[in-house]
């Protein structure tokens, strides 16, 4: 299931490569997984979770998250695989781009936010849970 683009931005502002292989149904980065599911958390604790982007374009392309308006979560990267900073902010096509989101609840209940991923051509909604006791 693709996330479907909250707002698209116009290429232009962004690069050169204003055609895309990518439907515009669909966005240019593909995240995995799709929604961000945290259980079994201690209060005050840390819990990490790692989101990857591939491109699915032809050309190198950018993405970007927004921090969340939230104090329980917070995202990091864009970094590799072994969390080795990336060295540029293109990723090459076919590659991936991966973001730790980190949750540090105050106490056991429900939280949620939505990540906003910003890539050259639009912005989409990636949703963050947190449960606690079921």
């Amino acid at each position: 299931v693709h996330p479907v683009p909250l707002e698209l931005l116009n290429l232009e502002d962004q690069s050169h490569h204003v055609k895309s292989s990518v439907p515009l149904r669909e966005p240019l980065f593909a995240p995995s997984p799709s929604r961000i599911e945290f259980r079994e958390y201690e209060a005050f604790g840390k819990a990490e979770a790692v989101v990857r982007f591939r491109n699915n374009d032809y050309v190198a392309r950018r993405i970007k998250i927004e921090q969340p308006d939230s104090l329980h979560f917070a995202v990091a990267g864009p970094h590799g695989p072994k969390k080795q900073a990336l060295r540029q902010s293109k990723i090459a096509s076919g590659m991936e781009a991966w973001f730790t989101v980190q949750f540090r609840p105050n106490e056991i209940g429900d939280y949620g936010c939505e990540l906003i991923c910003v890539t050259e051509r639009e912005k989409f909604a990636l949703p963050v849970r947190a449960f606690g006791l079921e």
